[in-house]
């Protein structure tokens, strides 16, 4: 259960890393490059699933449970452990999610 309640808290940085991995831009990608390398580097890097939230979505993040492909590209979210930090503020992130006409409450 309290992996779901973190499923909800995250979702709309697991919605943005998700429209990020599908609408990618060059920007984006170089972000969640470097952000990768450092992923990779980490003893948290979880590589066979047994510390994701949803089984079958490794690689991710053995400390929150998030899929690597979704959180670095999520410019709203940071690394757990700080090794890097959000690009977007909560309201900078609502701002891009009007534009392009998403609202997580309708």
């Amino acid at each position: 259960m309290p992996k779901l309640f973190d499923i909800v808290q995250k979702r709309k940085q697991i919605f943005e890393g998700i429209m990020n991995s599908l609408f990618t831009s060059n920007e984006i990608e170089e972000i969640a490059s470097m952000r990768m390398e450092i992923c990779n580097t980490c003893s948290f890097l979880d590589t066979e699933g047994s510390k994701c939230t949803v089984p079958g979505t490794h690689p991710c993040c053995g400390h929150c449970g998030c899929k690597l492909k979704w959180k670095v590209r999520a410019l709203s979210d940071s690394c757990p452990e700080a090794k890097w930090e959000a690009i977007l503020s909560p309201d900078e992130e609502s701002e891009v999610n009007t534009k392009i006409g998403y609202n997580l409450y309708e």
